[in-house]
């Protein structure tokens, strides 16, 4: 009883707000002639008919004789073209979107003989495959199974194979090689309309009444594999043209006027059956829309909320004024139907609800759409937006320094007005009851977190919506990660600046300058840890930051400021004596240079080749090397050395460096060796005096010289 209430109370403001002149067709452009068929794949929508001319939505005309295809984004006719001698009543799709069947009542493909029944390439030009069941009556109805592999086929023929296999009205054939299965269901009157639902089912509506050897009038569901009909008989007083399911229900349209043996009148032109039910009882008795005249097409709504219906009719619910285009909710109540009016001026034959783009499709015979109040006719084919509504909150959420009063506007895809939009400020889910009913602005005055949805005139129910708002009137407090000082490489961390807002609004960004000057918003904002090296672009020197934050609601921190003394560069060893042969003894001075950086600390040396060490550095083993000597006044070299010396400034910066590498010759032997040449090559020191070779080689494992 409430959901019934709800619909009466959606429908009331939907008659008051909505109006047909609200709800043009989209612009998808036209064709010169009816259209029958439509199927879509990946955005393109495939057409079939008996047109000879598809014109852009630009106006552009294109020769296309009963087949073509429309990019849905662009509104390009494509270069499709197979060309079909007749007319076309009904296409299909393989799931892999390759191959496009066609039925209908025709000759010839292009220029090649094929008998109302044909398939051809869905890419490209649209080039007729050699596939050619030949039925030999026009065929109206074509359902693919979901696998591609078998075709259910329904017409007004009663052989397929040029004659050579007896098939009434209904048959099944193999979807690549075109065979005829050995799946027999005799209809002994046309077939109009064939679904599949569920794995083992097969819904057909026509003009039959024995079918699979049953008696099930205009209407009957057939097991899949087997082809009998099943015990479900719903038993429609005329001609079912149209299908659709979803829900738990399957929808039907036609020209009965009664259903489940209730009396004439009980059910005009329209029903809702339950699958699940047993004959007679199927019929779902509250709905009703009782249309005055034939329907030929029914889609229903991505989520199942509304059923969209075309035909014949020119009023439905008793008298209320839809031409040939109505759409019905899909709820309990009898008299369900939406302020949806496009009018259109003659038969309605397709319809086709493409859900990726929010689209209802519609062809026919018709050659104006009354709601559209451009002059360009609507001849043949009309687009519709029929998506949920998309609701909208001003001032959009976020944090605010004072109370906000915030309006809800609800724009309807379909191309009407709203009917209705409900919320809650209490983080709960609204619901579609009076008192959650959106009726003026929403004042916020605290922390809020705002929930909304809007329905359109059609019953289309949007996504709840959620806004989050902070009335926050307190600046956020920023820090830095490293406090100031002397740093050296050693001991140099990366900075990360923070912000806390507390139970604020939340930080939104921070703002900094890294040469000392003032920050402002359209300084530098932060958004990974700051590199002070790379920052500071040279050895040494002072670095300052300076930044403040702002949080969601505009509220500014103080600025803060942070100075880094920085020595990034380690210092360098010069030695008074350059590298050579010398004759003993001679003095060695060492000096340390650590240009603009905070000084040198202090220096270790070895002569032995080794690595020098102040007792924290470990040899490949991982052993710990104890202390080398200080270097602290000249040193006194006789014999063949290598001079290692470690040097550490007062920022912790280090580096290991070869002061000097010296060769001495004996004294006796000066004047044979003068000009001797040492030879430094791979690590080896080969010094040659006195035709004698003595050779020193520097091992990096031990540090010595052997």
């Amino acid at each position: 009883m409430m959901r019934r209430l709800v619909f009466c109370l959606l429908l009331m403001i939907a008659a008051v707000r909505v109006d047909a002149a609200a709800i043009p067709g989209t612009g998808i452009g036209d064709v010169d002639g009816p259209v029958h068929a439509m199927a879509v794949f990946n955005r393109v929508l495939y057409l079939g008919g008996s047109f000879t001319t598809v014109y852009h939505r630009n106006g552009t005309a294109n020769v296309r004789n009963g087949l073509a295809a429309i990019n849905l984004v662009t509104g390009e006719v494509t270069g499709w073209d197979p060309g079909v001698t007749g007319t076309v009543h009904a296409l299909a799709i393989s799931p892999d979107g390759r191959t496009v069947y066609v039925g209908g009542n025709f000759s010839q493909i292009g220029a090649t003989a094929r008998s109302h029944l044909a398939a051809v390439e869905a890419a490209g030009n649209g080039t007729l495959l050699n596939w050619a069941p030949e039925p030999d009556g026009p065929v109206r109805a074509l359902a693919l199974a979901p696998d591609g592999q078998t075709l259910y086929v329904g017409g007004s023929f009663t052989t397929l194979a040029a004659g050579t296999v007896a098939r009434r009205n209904l048959a099944a054939v193999d979807a690549v090689t075109g065979v005829a299965h050995p799946w027999v269901a005799d209809a002994d009157d046309a077939v109009e309309a064939l679904l599949l639902a569920g794995d083992e089912r097969l819904y057909v509506g026509g003009a039959f009444s024995l079918i699979a050897g049953q008696l099930r009038p205009y209407l009957a569901r057939l097991n899949r594999a087997s082809g009998q009909a099943d015990a479900w008989n719903p038993a429609p007083d005329g001609v079912v043209r149209a299908m659709a399911a979803g829900q738990g229900r399957l929808y039907i349209g036609g020209d009965f006027t009664a259903v489940d043996g209730g009396p004439p009148g009980s059910r005009n032109f329209a029903a809702a059956l339950d699958p699940a039910a047993a004959t007679p009882g199927s019929v779902l008795t509250a709905w009703n829309p009782d249309f005055n005249g034939t329907v030929r097409a029914l889609a229903l709504s991505a989520d199942g909320a509304v059923l969209y219906a075309g035909g014949d009719f020119s009023a439905v619910n008793g008298g209320t004024s839809r031409n040939r285009l109505a759409a019905v909710l899909t709820g309990p109540a009898s008299a369900d139907l939406t302020a949806w009016d496009p009018g259109a001026d003659q038969t309605v034959r397709v319809m086709l609800a493409e859900d990726a783009g929010g689209q209802l499709l519609v062809g026919g015979d018709f050659t104006d759409i009354a709601s559209d109040p451009s002059p360009d006719p609507r001849t043949g084919l009309a687009m519709f937006a029929i998506g949920p509504p998309v609701t909208r909150a001003d001032p959009p959420p976020g944090g605010y320094q004072s109370a906000q009063s915030v309006t809800l506007s609800c724009e309807d895809n379909g191309g009407g007005a709203c009917s209705a939009i409900y919320f809650t400020t209490d983080g709960s889910a609204p619901q579609a009851v009076p008192a959650q009913l959106y009726s003026g602005p929403i004042t916020i005055g605290a922390d809020t977190l705002l929930k909304f949805f809007g329905v359109d005139g059609e019953g289309n129910v949007e996504v709840v919506r959620t806004a989050a708002y902070f009335i926050d009137n307190t600046p956020p407090v920023v820090s830095a990660s490293l406090p100031g000082g002397a740093y050296g490489s050693a001991d140099l961390q990366p900075v990360t600046l923070q912000c806390d807002d507390g139970g604020g609004s939340g930080c939104d960004r921070i703002y900094f300058t890294d040469d000392g000057t003032p920050p402002t918003t359209a300084s530098l904002v932060y958004a990974v840890p700051l590199e002070l090296d790379l920052l500071l672009g040279s050895g040494a020197g002072q670095l300052t930051l300076r930044f403040f934050a702002v949080d969601n609601a505009g509220n500014q921190s103080a600025e803060e400021q942070v100075v880094y003394d920085l020595d990034l560069a380690p210092p360098l060893v010069f030695s008074s004596l350059p590298d050579g042969t010398y004759p003993a003894p001679q003095t060695v001075s060492l000096r340390c240079d650590d240009g603009p950086g905070t000084g040198c600390a202090v220096m270790y040396y070895t002569t032995d080749g080794s690595a020098p060490s102040d007792g924290t550095v470990r040899d490949v083993q991982g052993n710990l090397i104890p202390p080398s000597p200080v270097y602290t006044e000249p040193l006194v070299l006789s014999s063949a050395t290598m001079l290692n010396v470690l040097v550490i400034d007062n920022a912790g910066n280090r580096n290991t460096v070869i002061a000097g590498i010296y060769a001495f010759t004996r004294e006796e032997d000066r004047e044979r060796t003068a000009g001797a040449v040492p030879l430094w090559f791979s690590g080896v020191l080969l010094l040659w005096y006195a035709g004698r070779r003595f050779r020193y080689r520097f091992s990096a494992g031990s540090g010595a010289w052997r």
